[in-house]
């Protein structure tokens, strides 16, 4: 025996011609058996089933007799679903009674602070620069 014992993944890469079997399988009886059981059992497992012909015949005349049939047009509840989503909407479209403001306060208020803004000659942005200036000045 030569090394070490294959693993699980070193036989499947040998089982499908990944790796080659070297002197390693000829020299350890347990990885060659190993081997041998990983192919039987992937020849057991690709291995057709079994299926009797009665069976698929059985099978194939079912399909030909509901390709001949007509198809079912109306079902009862087909139509439930959309039915009820549209029910639903038109619910909540008439309970749907808005959003509260954004700014409860008055229009009066709202005007007020809009003719101050008029009065300021200065934009906003310098209002803060004026009044570090006019510290600067009272000191």
């Amino acid at each position: 025996m030569s090394g070490k014992h294959w693993t699980d993944g070193e036989l499947l890469e040998h089982m499908y011609g990944l790796r080659c079997g070297g002197e390693h399988l000829e020299s350890c009886s347990e990885c060659a058996a190993r081997a041998r059981k990983v192919a039987d059992t992937h020849t057991a497992i690709t291995e057709p089933p079994d299926v009797p012909h009665d069976l698929l015949e059985a099978q194939r005349r079912s399909i030909y007799q509901r390709l001949g049939s007509p198809v079912r047009g109306w079902h009862p509840l087909r139509w439930a679903v959309p039915a009820a989503a549209i029910a639903s909407l038109a619910l909540g479209l008439t309970l749907f009674h808005g959003n509260d403001p954004l700014h409860p306060r008055g229009d009066d208020q709202f005007y007020a602070e809009l003719s101050s803004l008029d009065q300021n000659p200065a934009p906003r942005a310098v209002q803060p620069i004026e009044a570090l200036v006019e510290d600067d000045v009272q000191e």
